[in-house]
């Protein structure tokens, strides 16, 4: 079984806390590390922005302290036997060349928030370690089609299935985040992907009036 450790480069107590020693901060992380590597870890993530106990709410704490991706990359090369993912902050792909480019000892990187609010750009990642080039979405108008087509079917199990796991706003939400994708790039859109996207819309719309209808009891149960 291959086990893998997440956790925070530091703990803190308050954001005040931030320029206290650092080298015993760091110093912990290691011995954290090394434990964690003789119990047997084949990985380790590390987000790379100290935890806050008190003194920030969760959402702020993703903000500051301020990243140190150093400290990854430092744990990395002290750790060759390791394998060190960074995490935190990674808002673009043009974010992710950079920091592939400036941190050769880190082994990989791990997106979060970024990734929800723009799916699509998981083509432009894939392009990217497969060649090296980051492709706009227009030039991968057969993998954007290819997606949309394949959750347009998810869909349609989904609103078919007499026990839905999803709303219907959770199932729009995808489609929104996809359009807010698009639209982000500044191109004009490929007619084969606008056609599936107002199929899905249709789709979800006849659905709509489906159950508005059987609620307003215009429907035969």
């Amino acid at each position: 079984i291959s086990v893998s450790l997440k956790c925070r480069i530091g703990v803190m107590e308050t954001p005040e806390d931030d320029d206290d020693d650092m080298e015993a901060d760091f110093e912990y992380l290691r011995n954290y590390v090394a434990t964690a590597a003789e119990a047997g870890i084949s990985q380790v993530i590390l987000h790379a922005r100290p935890a806050v106990l008190s003194g920030l709410s969760p959402s702020k704490n993703r903000q500051v302290p301020k990243l140190d991706y150093g400290v990854v990359e430092q744990i990395s090369t002290e750790f060759p036997n390791l394998r060190v993912v960074l995490n935190g902050g990674i808002q673009s792909i043009e974010m992710l060349e950079s920091l592939d480019s400036k941190y050769t000892q880190i082994d990989s990187f791990m997106a979060g928030r970024w990734i929800l609010r723009k799916p699509l750009d998981l083509v432009r990642v894939q392009s990217y370690l497969e060649s090296g080039d980051t492709k706009s979405l227009t030039a991968a108008t057969e993998t954007v089609h290819n997606a949309l087509s394949e959750y347009q079917i998810f869909l349609d199990r989904s609103l078919s299935s007499r026990n839905p796991m999803y709303s219907l706003g959770e199932l729009c939400m995808p489609l929104y985040l996809v359009l807010e994708n698009l639209q982000d790039e500044g191109e004009d859109v490929d007619d084969s992907i606008h056609d599936v996207l107002l199929e899905t819309m249709r789709l979800l719309e006849s659905n709509s009036s489906r159950k508005a209808k059987l609620a307003g009891g215009g429907g035969n149960l």
